[in-house]
């Protein structure tokens, strides 16, 4: 446990708030101190910082705590300055919450059994988390595994501070916001204790039947997805896929991520993308998110299991796998709830690759490959190397 000082300055702000959860005030010896059950820490406060925590969590707010610096002798313009101040470093360490506002608006979606809802200070930033989701994904129905997950996002000197159920999550700067929530929301959908494995593939659905396209970033799983999908394929997801028990495949279904190379590339599939706002993924790409009227979340039996492999001059062709090969490879990109794959989880796999074909597709052009999968799913013999 660590033991820090706060004293009453800070970030300006401007917000209702109250303690986050897991914190609590408390006294030793006459010492005001407040006690983090999330990050372990015991802050010591001095004896401005202790007057404005308790004026600022009471009934009054932030006006209480103000007028209380004004009775001991402030200035209106410094009490004013201390107070946000205050008020904008504990929020930005996770001490406070911001007051959940009834009236503000916002999204509500389901991904991978569980149920999400997005507050936003701007129009603008709920649209770019929109745009994440199909839009057939809008809107809560039974049928969710938990309640909502409710993220929170405030603007504290132009950067933006994200909360999840009261409880600090982290901050981004505002063209980060819609990557920074689809990364705290894939962390939910990992984290929740479930049967399944999930493994890096892009999820496409022919005729009942799950495909999924494995590779390294840069292999082209986004692009290869949404020529797929432009041909008559569900689409279930471009990056991560969930395996359940009895070996049934689902995406999870975030609208494709294209990356700023690829954008020329779709554009003939998907022109309205020129039109989409850009952001900025936090390792620093920029990205634009496709948008997608519906999705096809639903567990199918494994049919294709394709490992992508991008080669310059290749024309497409197959190279047929063995099923311990395509073993290895599922293992070394599976991820299981505890981080390690156990008996129950091979057998799941095992499961998953019965009937299945385990192939690998080298490819340069991301059209000649689709077409070559589409003959592939049709039943026409593919060209193997």
């Amino acid at each position: 446990m660590r033991l820090e000082t706060i004293d009453a300055v800070g970030t300006k702000a401007a917000l209702a708030a109250r303690p986050a959860p897991g914190v609590v005030f408390a006294l030793f010896d006459g010492q005001p101190t407040l006690f983090c059950e999330g990050d372990q820490t015991l802050y010591a406060l001095n004896d401005m910082a202790a007057l404005i925590w308790c004026r600022l969590t009471g009934e009054g707010g932030a006006p209480e705590a103000r007028a209380r610096l004004l009775e001991v002798g402030l200035e209106p313009a410094a009490a004013a300055r201390y107070v946000d101040d205050a008020l904008g470093d504990w929020l930005r360490r996770g001490l406070l919450r911001p007051d959940d506002r009834g009236e503000a608006a916002r999204l509500a979606f389901g991904l991978g059994g569980l149920a999400f809802s997005f507050e936003a200070p701007r129009p603008e930033d709920l649209r770019a988390i929109a745009a994440l989701f199909p839009r057939a994904a809008g809107g809560l129905g039974a049928g969710f595994a938990a309640e909502p997950a409710h993220f929170q996002a405030i603007e504290l000197d132009g950067a933006l501070q994200i909360f999840r159920n009261g409880r600090r999550v982290g901050g981004c700067d505002g063209d980060q916001l819609a990557p920074t929530i689809k990364t705290l929301v894939t962390e939910d959908v990992l984290a929740r204790e479930r049967p399944e494995i999930v493994v890096h593939a892009a999820c496409m659905v022919w005729r009942d039947r799950a495909a999924l396209l494995s590779g390294p970033p840069g292999a082209g799983k986004t692009t290869l997805a949404l020529q797929l999908a432009a041909r008559g394929f569900g689409y279930g997801g471009d990056d991560i896929a969930l395996i359940a028990p009895d070996g049934a495949v689902a995406g999870v279904p975030f609208a494709p991520t294209v990356k700023s190379g690829a954008w020329d590339m779709i554009d003939p599939l998907r022109p309205e993308l020129r039109g989409a706002p850009a952001h900025r993924r936090p390792d620093g790409q920029i990205v634009k998110y496709a948008a997608l009227d519906a999705a096809n979340p639903a567990p199918h039996p494994l049919r294709w299991l394709v490992f992508l492999r991008r080669q310059a001059g290749a024309a497409p062709h197959v190279v047929a796998l063995d099923t311990v090969e395509a073993m290895r490879r599922l293992i070394a990109g599976a991820h299981a709830p505890d981080g390690r794959l156990t008996l129950t989880g091979f057998h799941t796999l095992r499961r998953m690759l019965a009937g299945a074909a385990t192939l690998e597709l080298v490819y340069e052009r991301s059209a000649e490959a689709a077409d070559a999968l589409c003959e592939l799913c049709n039943g026409i013999e593919p060209r193997f190397s």
